[in-house]
């Protein structure tokens, strides 16, 4: 990989690594081992406080290191470990695993710290996290040689093998039955000028003799296609044969269509970003970086962007995919949809492990994006390239009592949407000139009443006041409050013509509750104003 290395970028990659620790400068002109290199590569590796970075010495002399793998645990214990690869790829938070003999739940997934959180879970099927590792990887020419024998087979019924070839008997077994099922439906096989595709059970399969590269290419731009548009409950499976795409409510044939060929090396490049393959790559060779800790897209954009021209040296096909989005595009491939029974191809391909996008929870990049700033689901949607649906779902977790970063609601009233932020920037969102005008009623001298429902199905109680008494001390309005949390806050006006536009906040902390009613009565006051 580096042999067209140059000087320039080597003396990147020297700074790099001596910023990391790795290297030590000697007079300006020459370096030697760093601390880091010695605090990775170790003699002790196999210690009981093995740190997941930590290597055995031995291992530095070897082209084929140990992979790195996460440590599962149920609070300090210990339950097992799954290998690295298996997690990018396949697990994922809400999933059940089967280790030691009993059913867990992943709660959490760190990967800085290469842990897994879980509880105990009640369900009795689960997945047994086994990586069995990937087989040879097929190109174009050798898909395109079993489209041939496979065609010769359905035709004339058998195959010419030379006499220096073996083939088990098996082997002859299966091709018989291959054979069988596609008989008299010779159309259904997929070839030069026809992609098949088929549909089951929310999956499409789209079947042509593209290889595994370009099929690993175009299936990892529709998931982030969808991904970011539609929803992250989507999974895809790649072949030689052609790759398939799980989905609901999204149509992967039209994202297949609507990508155009110029476009696919800025799509793989936003796709790699959630792509576990990519992932899992830069989780291995960081440790050779001398990088130990969190990675920075930007101050450790040397490694970033080695790991992702491996990935797509070893996993994608960029001309290749491009050429048959130009095939598709010109019309020199005819779609054939197949609705009723599935094909052996089709049923080969669905067999395979699934790739979902890597997300680890959308938490952390919610409570980053919100930090000072209060945002629309749709403006969120837009920064983090994520469904709104998920956006919203996910603060509606957010705003709950046991949250660390907890969000709360508010409604813009120039626009008539809600906005987010962080419980902690109340204060300075009702201070900020963005979003003052929100919490400035007209007349606040006009009484309203608070209907407060606490948690744990309290009674509720009502509290009367005016905008005066909040804006001219707001900590002995929040005195006035007796719960400290309340699951439903409505703001009521004296006014029962306008007792349907009341507005309605949940899960609101007793010291954001002052706010809130300034909103709510705000909201009110505009839109009786405008009526």
């Amino acid at each position: 990989a580096y042999r067209s290395l140059k000087l320039s970028e080597l003396i990147n990659l020297l700074k790099y690594m001596e910023n990391n620790g790795l290297l030590t400068s000697v007079d300006g002109e020459k370096y030697k081992l760093g601390p880091i290199f010695f605090k990775i590569w170790r003699f002790d590796s196999d210690s009981a406080y093995k740190r997941w970075w930590a290597r055995s010495f031995t291992e530095f002399f070897t082209t084929i290191g140990e992979r790195p793998s996460f440590q599962v645990r149920y609070g300090d214990t210990l339950v097992g470990d799954v290998d690295s690869q298996y997690v990018y790829r396949y697990l994922r938070v809400g999933d059940i695993v089967r280790l030691s003999g009993r059913n867990w739940k992943i709660v959490d997934i760190d990967d800085i710290g290469m842990k897994i959180s879980v509880i105990p879970a009640s369900t009795e099927e689960a997945e047994v996290p086994i990586w069995r590792g990937e087989g040879a990887r097929r190109s174009i020419k050798i898909a395109k040689e079993v489209g041939r024998l496979l065609e010769n087979i359905i035709t004339y019924g058998n195959v010419n093998v030379p006499k220096n070839v073996m083939i088990y008997e098996n082997a002859f077994k299966f091709l018989s039955s291959f054979t069988k099922s596609y008989a008299n439906k010779k159309n259904l096989l997929p070839n030069d000028k026809t992609m098949v595709i088929e549909k089951h059970d929310n999956e499409t399969v789209f079947l042509y003799w593209m290889g595994q590269n370009v099929a690993e290419t175009l299936a990892h731009i529709i998931m982030y296609l969808i991904s970011t548009k539609y929803t992250l409950n989507v999974y895809v499976r790649s072949s030689y044969l052609g790759f398939s795409v799980k989905v609901r409510n999204a149509n992967p044939v039209k994202v297949l269509l609507s990508i155009s060929p110029e476009k696919v090396d800025e799509l793989l490049e936003k796709a790699l970003e959630r792509s576990p393959l990519y992932h899992a790559v830069l989780k291995e060779q960081q440790v050779s970086f001398g990088k130990i800790g969190r990675i920075d897209t930007q101050e450790d954009s040397l490694i970033v962007e080695e790991a992702k021209r491996q990935v797509k040296q070893q996993y994608m096909d960029i001309e290749g995919a491009k050429k048959l989005l130009e095939k598709i595009h010109n019309g020199e491939i005819e779609f054939i949809y197949i609705r009723n029974d599935e094909t052996p191809l089709s049923r080969y391909i669905r067999e395979l492990p699934p790739i979902r996008p890597w997300i680890k929870d959308a938490s952390l990049l919610i409570v980053e994006t919100l930090e000072n700033m209060a945002l629309t689901i749709d403006e969120l949607s837009e920064i983090l390239e994520l469904p709104p649906k998920t956006i919203e779902n996910k603060l509606k977790d957010l705003r709950k009592p046991d949250v660390v970063d907890r969000v709360f609601q508010f409604i813009d009233v120039d626009i008539g949407e809600w906005r987010w932020a962080l419980v902690k920037d109340a204060e300075k969102i009702y201070q900020s000139p963005e979003y003052k005008q929100s919490f400035e009623p007209y007349h606040i001298d006009e009484v309203f009443m608070l209907y407060i429902r606490p948690m744990d199905d309290l009674p509720y109680f009502t509290l009367y006041f005016s905008p005066r008494e909040i804006i001219s001390n707001i900590r002995k309005f929040i005195e006035r409050i007796p719960v400290n949390e309340a699951f439903e806050v409505k703001v009521i006006p004296s006014d029962s013509m306008l007792k349907t536009l009341t507005p309605r906040y949940f899960y609101v902390p007793k010291n954001v509750i002052p706010y809130i009613a300034l909103n709510g009565v705000t909201y009110i006051q505009v839109l009786k104003n405008t009526s």
